[in-house]
């Protein structure tokens, strides 16, 4: 299941101009509309995938209970405890300066491989 997006400049020096006088604004933009997509389609299951092995001894009920509490403060979702609130805005903003960055050395991202090898961290905790 492939997703692809694709943002092309001309290749005129009046467009190449404009680029990098926005370029930031551009990659925070376009990292901030990678991460959402990211949350939506990747971190439910990359989540239920670490609570489970993680937690097989629990029943269902509590793991779903665990699995939906941390989807919310993952995603930023929910109501929160200060250390939650803190937590959910630490985990956004590094997961975004990791794409950001990605994004300013290279032309084309590979969501899922950019979760496998960039996010590693992110989902083995």
């Amino acid at each position: 299941n492939m997703h692809y997006t694709k943002c092309i400049l001309k290749d005129c020096e009046s467009d190449m101009n404009l680029f990098n006088q926005y370029k930031e604004i551009f990659y925070s933009y376009a990292s901030e509309i990678i991460y959402n997509f990211i949350s939506l389609e990747y971190e439910p299951e990359i989540l239920s995938k670490l609570i489970e092995s993680n937690y097989d001894y629990m029943d269902k009920t509590d793991i779903d209970e665990i699995k939906e509490r941390c989807i919310s403060i993952v995603s930023g979702n929910g109501l929160f405890s200060s250390e939650d609130l803190v937590y959910s805005m630490s985990y956004r903003n590094n997961v975004l300066k990791k794409i950001e960055e990605y994004l300013q050395d290279s032309s084309e991202i590979i969501i899922e491989g950019f979760i496998t090898f960039r996010l590693k961290e992110f989902s083995s905790s």
